[in-house]
């Protein structure tokens, strides 16, 4: 065993494909299915092994930080945890109060997720936050006063939906083949699959039907 492997079967490593040879890799299959084994790859631009260390200093920090919220809603003299800062306590005179709320949210678990995400995801992220904070702006400074400016819910359906025409372009083959089995049966396409795509869409049709009652039983009556 190469001193890759030896270092993969006691955790965590960093190292470049070119130190894989083929035996390397049969024997690291099968240590991946006993234990979990962090992969650190040059080629697909991961991060340094530091930044295992940091991922795993925010999830011990977000379970302390949970934990310490839960302590507090059972013993109400445990002292209180704040989740978010308020940033715009300082913006009180028009044009630029018209930005507040500004808070910073402190939920480790979501920062953490983000440390892994592409960085032009993040980078549209905060452009799209601070591009509706400008409407708001120019908006309100302009005496536009209609309810619920700037439309944050409408916009954010407007995105869901953009995001699924768009997903579901890019993988019109793929949902075209897909479709093909479901009404042909199984086939060539999904013989390697878990379960056939005739199957899941039962699955998926019986789960839904399932949620939906659930929902309608659960919410209250409402007088019509």
């Amino acid at each position: 065993m190469s001193s890759v492997m030896r270092e993969a079967a006691t955790g965590a490593i960093t190292f470049d494909r070119q130190d894989i040879t083929v035996q390397d890799a049969d024997l690291l299959r099968s240590i991946a299915a006993a234990r979990p084994v962090v992969m650190v790859l040059e080629d697909l631009q991961w991060a340094p092994t530091i930044t295992l260390a940091f991922l795993d200093a925010i999830v011990t920090a977000a379970a302390l930080f949970n934990g310490a919220r839960i302590l507090h809603d059972l013993y109400p003299a445990f002292p209180e945890v704040k989740t978010y800062l308020q940033l715009g306590t300082g913006l009180v005179d028009p044009p630029w109060r018209w930005i507040r709320p500004l808070n910073l949210h402190l939920i480790l678990d979501v920062w953490g997720l983000s440390y892994l995400m592409p960085g032009d995801v993040l980078l549209t992220s905060w452009a799209t936050y601070f591009a509706m904070k400008t409407v708001k702006l120019v908006g309100l400074q302009a005496g536009y006063r209609k309810p619920r400016f700037p439309f944050y819910q409408e916009v954010s359906s407007g995105a869901c939906i953009a995001l699924v025409l768009f997903i579901g372009y890019v993988s019109r083959r793929h949902l075209r083949r897909v479709l093909r089995s479901i009404i042909r049966g199984p086939g060539e396409y999904d013989r390697n699959e878990a379960m056939s795509y005739r199957a899941l869409l039962v699955v998926f049709v019986l789960a839904l039907a399932i949620m939906l009652s659930l929902i309608h039983i659960s919410e209250p009556t409402r007088p019509y």
